[in-house]
């Protein structure tokens, strides 16, 4: 998906932050074996620590830029978290106002819209003057299962 949304031309806004914190080594070697790493690093999507190491969102460990505090606090917008993963989402940053688990291909969909108000399933959106919508760039089954069988049954599990 992330290969897609580049293809397509599209990049995460100004105002989305974005890191990369996978549950472990393992699957950094998944991610990087695959390709998809560059792709999602590419997007602002870095690694930035294993497991719980940025998803507690806490002040000390969750640096927020500081023109996006600026703006939360200047225009007193109601700002969320959205995670893939399975650790704690309650708010432990004062400007997080929500938290979301979901999907790691809908944590992607999201920040390229900028906004979780969206239907991503009926509506278009656009990203720097360009109308997408989460079909055109959403992988089908049959890349999903070449990857699968390429990678993670010949490479790794063998």
């Amino acid at each position: 998906m992330a290969k897609n949304a580049l293809d397509f031309g599209l990049k995460i806004p100004s105002f989305t932050q974005t890191y990369l914190s996978p549950g472990s080594g393992v699957v950094t070697t998944y991610l990087r074996e695959s390709g998809i790493l560059k792709y999602l690093e590419q997007l602002g999507f870095h690694i930035t620590g294993y497991g719980c190491k940025k998803c507690i969102q806490n002040e000390e460990n969750n640096n927020l830029k500081s023109d996006i505090k600026q703006i939360v606090n200047e225009n007193n917008l109601i700002t969320i978290g959205m995670i893939s993963g399975t650790r704690q989402t309650q708010q432990r940053h004062s400007l997080i106002k929500a938290n979301y688990v979901t999907s790691s291909p809908l944590v992607l969909a999201y920040a390229l819209a900028g906004n979780v108000l969206i239907d991503l399933e009926k509506e278009t959106f656009t990203v720097d003057n360009k109308e997408f919508s989460i079909r055109d760039i959403w992988p089908n089954r049959q890349d999903i299962e070449e990857l699968e069988d390429e990678l993670i049954i010949k490479k790794i599990l063998n």
